[in-house]
């Protein structure tokens, strides 16, 4: 399951490895189009203000980190700390889950 909490008031999921798949598949079980946003320090600087990429962050099905900053920026606001994933070895073992399912995916 995954759990969503706010860094600086930007939602940040808190996604375990070993749940990956099964939230893919349940995210992709919904209707319409599916977003996933690898948020970095920046990014999440950028989506604090009121503009289309703060709405874009804020609408995605999954907010991953991959940012060393955001995790120590959770633990100092005593957030529950959330897992800091590769961006690289995300996109692969979300790309065999599809692959495995025999879904079809469009990058942008």
């Amino acid at each position: 399951m995954i759990e969503r909490i706010n860094v600086c008031g930007v939602p940040v999921d808190i996604l375990k490895p070993e749940n990956l798949d099964q939230e893919i598949l349940e995210i992709l079980a919904k209707p319409g189009t599916k977003q996933i946003v690898f948020l970095n320090v920046w990014n999440l600087l950028k989506a604090r203000r009121k503009n289309d990429y703060a709405e874009c962050v804020k609408n995605a099905d999954l907010i991953i980190p991959v940012s060393k900053s955001i995790i120590n920026g959770a633990r100092f606001l005593k957030r529950e700390i959330p897992v800091r994933y590769n961006p690289f070895d995300a996109v692969i073992n979300i790309l065999s889950v599809l692959e495995a399912h025999y879904k079809t995916v469009y990058l942008l």
